[in-house]
């Protein structure tokens, strides 16, 4: 049932999400829906998220995602050779039971909470749901940018959600009814839409988010403080890399004799605040970082791309005129340097504060809600 009230103001919509632990895009999809869902419906819809791959068989979840890890990070050529090999992979009709324990999980939670809907921001899930209620309301969230891999479309879900326009297009290439696919921009945190989005007009400060590996994220430090004015303060986010990062980071900064402003900050929460609050970002092309970015109009030094799933963003970023690519560490400072003196530097942050969607998360959530509301009318 969609509600247990007649009243729209007194309905409780039970939505569940889910999400899965490779790579952050997925997760944060999944948290800012549920966010935006609850302030949409003043609290009346439940919508708790859950990674069902790490719930069912949580050793081999946190094996597989140790393994994306270190093949995102180190084995880049054997990373995109597994991910074109999947797009062959049938998800309607797996040979055998590609994860197990999932299903079973999904079919225990669908009896107890009773969804009306089913958010997935992660590609097996749909398959999986129609196995069990081929009638449920599916919403798949496409969290990546023109490389939509064929995964996504395998099993047709009730709407796609997609970033953009070209997007919109691919999807439909690989077989999806337009009418079923809508373009809402990335869901990124409701705070990006209440934040005011400020011109930028100078370089100051500069934040970096660490991806890449130990080797090429000192190179990278070394040239941005031997080649960056030194009164451009830095801000390191490390974030899941702090374990491995923070040390040798620390000894780089210890051996510099400059007096430039750096921090260096771990796992961190006010990413919304930090772009808003810094001129000029380095980071890779991540899904949800991409559209971060367009949403806090900060201009994008993208220094990595994961093969395959992340191409699309870079292309996104790049072909809008909001991003420059990075390719060697080593010429990360001088690169940075040249934009601000060519007077480039504000050409990209003029276009990237005209591109961004800062209210993707209320868009899907208005558009669940009303398809919610027209099939429990019909």
């Amino acid at each position: 049932m969609l509600c247990e009230q007649s009243s729209f103001g007194a309905r409780l919509m039970r939505v569940l999400i889910l999400t899965a632990g490779f790579g952050d895009g997925h997760n944060t999809a999944a948290a800012n829906v549920s966010q935006a869902l609850n302030e949409i419906t003043n609290g009346r819809a439940d919508s708790p998220v859950y990674d069902p791959i790490s719930l069912a068989n949580p050793v081999m979840a946190g094996l597989l995602q140790h393994g994306y890890q270190i093949a995102i990070t180190s084995l880049p050529k054997i990373w995109r050779f597994l991910y074109s090999k999947s797009e062959t992979v049938d998800l309607a009709h797996p040979p055998v039971e590609l994860f197990n324990g999932i299903l079973d999980w999904l079919e225990i939670e669908m009896k107890r909470f009773r969804p009306s809907a089913i958010v997935s921001t992660y590609p097996l899930y749909a398959s999986l749901i129609r196995r069990l209620d081929p009638g449920i309301p599916v919403y798949t969230i496409i969290t990546d940018s023109i490389t939509v891999h064929r995964s996504w479309v395998t099993t047709p879900s009730t709407l796609h959600f997609v970033t953009d326009e070209k997007s919109k297009a691919v999807a439909a290439s690989l077989g999806l009814a337009a009418e079923s696919v809508r373009v809402t921009g990335f869901p990124v945190a409701p705070d990006f839409a209440r934040q005011k989005m400020s011109a930028r007009t100078q370089l100051k400060r500069l934040l970096w988010i660490c991806s890449t590996g130990t080797s090429n994220t000192i190179t990278t430090l070394r040239s941005l403080l031997d080649n960056l004015a030194e009164e451009i303060s830095i801000t390191i986010v490390l974030g899941r890399q702090e374990a491995r990062l923070s040390g040798p980071i620390e000894r780089e900064l210890c051996r510099h004799t400059g007096r430039r402003d750096v921090a260096v900050l771990g796992w961190c929460t006010k990413i919304p605040h930090l772009m808003a609050t810094h001129d000029f970002i380095l980071t890779k092309a991540g899904g949800a970082t991409t559209h971060e970015c367009f949403a806090s109009g900060i201009p994008m030094g993208i220094n990595y791309v994961v093969p395959g799933q992340e191409e699309g963003n870079a292309e996104l970023a790049l072909s809008s005129g909001c991003a420059i690519h990075i390719s060697k560490a080593s010429d990360t400072g001088t690169v940075i340097q040249n934009l601000v003196a060519s007077g480039k530097y504000t050409e990209l942050a003029g276009s990237i504060a005209a591109t961004g969607i800062s209210d993707g998360a209320f868009r899907i959530a208005r558009e669940i809600i009303a398809a919610q509301a027209n099939a429990a009318s019909s």
